[in-house]
This record gives structure tokens, C-alpha cells and sequence, in this order.
């Protein structure tokens, strides 16, 4: 009596589980470029992140980026870092690459997170960086002291 299962009702007998998604016919299983999933220069630019010099095609531009950032403090100087690519080009993944199966391209691909506080003066400060490799493996993950006492830690 203990071991027989419980009969199911008239409604649970015609219950179904969910089915498979269906594949679009326009869909296409390509392998796609690393470079395809970063946000464009006008998206970087919209949402007021610090561009890289190799962004811009002229020195003007370069020029005037970087007198930019002086002012933002967002400059060498104050302690920000600049890969040294060059120009934009050189970060480009060559078809024939993709094409060998490579997403990466033979680059060392890594994803950044930086988790941040509000300090006196209703500033925004930076209190813990991570960098993931693209298999997943951690490289760096520290916290981060502000300078002025945290007043929020922006959990919620």
C-alpha cells in the first residue's frame, strides 16, 4: 500500500510539460567575432564611458579626447590605464581566424566588474574590482578602500 503511487486526477493527465524551443528559420549557426558583442564608439560615447585614444581616428580627436579626461580626472595622471593598442584596427579578428574556429582570436579576453559605495559628499567610489578570464578562471578581485568614509553601500 506504501510503494503504490498516487493516481493523478483528470486535469494532471492532460497537463503537458513544457516543449522544446523552436529554431527560426532565419536562424543561422554562425561563429561570431569577440569584437561583435562590444558596444559601439556612439554607445560607449552615449552612456559617458572613458573612450581610449585608439577610438579616434585623428590626432585632433585624440587630442581633444584626452583634454577631456584631464578635466573629468579621468587622465594617465591621475592614475587611470591605457592598453597600448595603437589604433583600433589592431584589436579587429580577421575572418580567416573565425573562420579556424577561434572566437577569441588568440587574444586574452577578460571580463571587468567594479562594485561601488557612495562616500561623504554623495561621490561615487570604487570598492571592489574583479577580472575574469574568458574560462571563467579569476584573476584579480580585490577590495578597495575610499579614501572618505562610505555612507551607502548601495546593496539595494
Amino acid at each position: 500500500m506504501l510503494t503504490v503511487p498516487v493516481s493523478k486526477s483528470k486535469e494532471e493527465k492532460q497537463m503537458r510539460g513544457p516543449t522544446p524551443a523552436r529554431e527560426s528559420k532565419s536562424f543561422k549557426p554562425e561563429r561570431m567575432p569577440i569584437t561583435h558583442f562590444l558596444a559601439t564608439f556612439e554607445e560607449l560615447e552615449g552612456n559617458e564611458y572613458v573612450l581610449h585614444p585608439a577610438l579616434f581616428p585623428t590626432e585632433q580627436e585624440k587630442l581633444a579626447s584626452l583634454q577631456t579626461r584631464q578635466g573629468l580626472k579621468q587622465s594617465v595622471e591621475d592614475g587611470w590605464f591605457d592598453t597600448t593598442v595603437g589604433d583600433w584596427d589592431e584589436g579587429a579578428v580577421t575572418e580567416k581566424a573565425v573562420e579556424k574556429g577561434s572566437m577569441t582570436a588568440g587574444r586574452n579576453i577578460m571580463a571587468m566588474d567594479c562594485e561601488m559605495c557612495q562616500t561623504e559628499g554623495e561621490t561615487f567610489e570604487l570598492t571592489r574590482i574583479s577580472l575574469v578570464a574568458w574560462d571563467g578562471s579569476v584573476i584579480l578581485d580585490e577590495l578597495v578602500k575610499p579614501d572618505k568614509p562610505i555612507t551607502n553601500y548601495l546593496t539595494a
